[in-house]
């Protein structure tokens, strides 16, 4: 048995590495992140999951005010709450994302006609290069944080307001995001998967055993 148990750490240990998630490979995903007035939310698409969710909370832009013809280079941060997640052999039911949206070069503001999003609402501009940061986290049903799950990358943005006296106040923007994500796990997760892992190759090893045990006195029988 002791034999058995070191076997299945070194195969843990050798197959851990080449684990997709565990060795922490970049990997493509892409979505739309929202804000509309005071409610945030989005959805991205991983390759085995997807993360989405919304949250009511004031977002950066909300309030401030645009005149048409105006150079603006606006930054602004998104986070939501998400809903249960699976990966990697993993499970729960709950999950949060953060996310920083940085305009790549000032753009000017021009009132482009009604904005499908809300009624009244003007588009103030569409296709803004933007590159953005984010993380997204997914816990486990415990509460223990299990996987990380860090975010780079690139897309374009979309900017809607109302008018007011003053020009139009910014009330909804829409970023629609590519990027590189890698995923780190928790120590707390590398201990699950690696308990699963141990409890099934030592399973296996015993059951092996048992079996040249039974085959052994079946064939003393057959002596006898």
């Amino acid at each position: 048995m002791r034999q058995g148990i070191g076997r299945a750490f070194l195969v843990l240990a050798l197959l851990v590495p080449f684990s997709r998630f565990s060795f922490g490979d970049p990997f493509g995903a892409s979505g739309t992140l929202t804000a509309s007035g005071d409610m945030e939310g989005g959805s991205l698409a991983f390759p085995s999951f997807t993360f989405s969710g919304s949250s009511g909370a004031t977002w950066a832009l909300f309030g401030n005010d645009w005149t048409v013809g105006s150079s603006v280079q606006p930054s602004y941060g998104i986070s939501f709450s998400g809903g249960g997640w699976t990966l990697d052999g993993l499970s729960g039911d709950y999950s949060t994302g953060s996310f920083a949206i940085d305009v790549t070069n000032p753009f000017t503001v021009a009132a482009e006609g009604p904005y499908a999003g809300a009624p009244g609402a003007e588009l103030l501009a569409t296709g803004v290069p933007i590159t953005w940061t984010g993380e997204v986290d997914l816990f486990a049903d415990d509460g223990t944080l299990a996987y990380d799950i860090d975010l780079t990358g690139d897309g374009t943005a979309s900017f809607a307001g109302y008018a007011t006296p003053r020009g139009y106040s910014v009330d909804y923007g829409t970023a629609d995001v590519t990027d590189d994500a890698t995923i780190t796990p928790e120590p707390s997760t590398l201990s699950l998967v690696g308990i699963a892992g141990i409890a099934l190759i030592v399973g296996m090893r015993f059951r092996q055993h048992f079996k040249r045990k039974k085959a052994t006195v079946d064939a003393g029988g057959a002596l006898a």
